[in-house]
């Protein structure tokens, strides 16, 4: 008895030592996070993509597959309708200032790539980002905002932030401010889907999808590309599976 108390608390000083060693480790910027998809395999069940931060929870479109991501898993689009759903709700509709980011990893050079949307069309409300042959981003808010030269290599990962203050729009690019753009922020209800802009889909790996309601500095955005994610989510998910093995030995 003694002993399996002493297993049972060095289990649970253990997890949690290493709960905080990764909480010290990931300085990922929560102020203004609404959404965060990991797309690690625990946070999907049954075609369901879990917002581990927020309550908007997407869903799976087409063959899209669990690989090795950036940091834990990602998700891999085949550029043939694949892409992720996420219904729309008030705290993804960026009004006034707001941030979308990501690290993706191209599979395949095409002629158009898209990486998100949340508009009816390109050139109306709301906001959408796609990848061009050219090495060019192209979207922004409202109208194009953007089209910016930016190298994705195929097979390497890069980080991608689009961000607007309400009245300029910022694109990054593996924590480097690569474009600015006046632009008109409007709300739109349509989904947010992720892996696709109007008519085109995206060929290759996306990973730790964030979104937050302000404006992140390009400080902020380094930040949490040096980030690992939140650095708790397996370990929280982990435990109980641990603690209940032992109790019932």
């Amino acid at each position: 008895m003694f002993s399996r108390n002493l297993t049972l608390a060095f289990v649970l000083v253990t997890v949690l030592t290493f709960m905080c060693a990764n909480m010290a480790q990931a300085a990922l910027v929560t102020e203004g996070l609404v959404s965060y998809w990991s797309f690690n395999k625990a946070s999907i069940q049954e075609g369901t993509v879990k917002d581990v931060w927020g309550e908007n929870d997407g869903n799976i479109k087409g063959d899209v597959k669990i690989v090795e991501g950036k940091y834990g898993e990602a998700l891999e689009f085949d550029g043939d309708e694949d892409l992720v759903w996420m219904p729309d709700t008030e705290s993804l509709q960026i009004d006034e200032a707001g941030t979308i980011e990501m690290w993706v990893k191209i599979a395949e050079i095409q002629k158009y790539q898209g990486l998100f949307i949340k508009a009816g069309a390109w050139a109306g409300p709301g906001y959408v980002l796609r990848y061009s042959s050219q090495y060019q981003f192209q979207g922004g808010w409202e109208w194009v905002d953007f089209h910016q030269d930016g190298e994705l290599i195929k097979g390497q990962w890069s980080h991608v932030a689009m961000a607007t203050d309400g009245e300029t729009a910022f694109l990054y690019q593996d924590g480097k401010l690569i474009k600015t753009h006046e632009t008109t922020v409007t709300v739109d209800t349509e989904p947010l889907l992720l892996g696709f802009t109007v008519d085109v889909y995206w060929k290759g790996l996306i990973d730790e999808v964030r979104v937050y309601d302000r404006n992140l500095s390009e400080n902020e955005v380094n930040q949490n590309m040096n980030a690992e994610g939140l650095g708790v989510e397996s370990s929280i998910e982990k435990l109980p599976l641990t603690w209940g093995k032992l109790k019932s030995e």
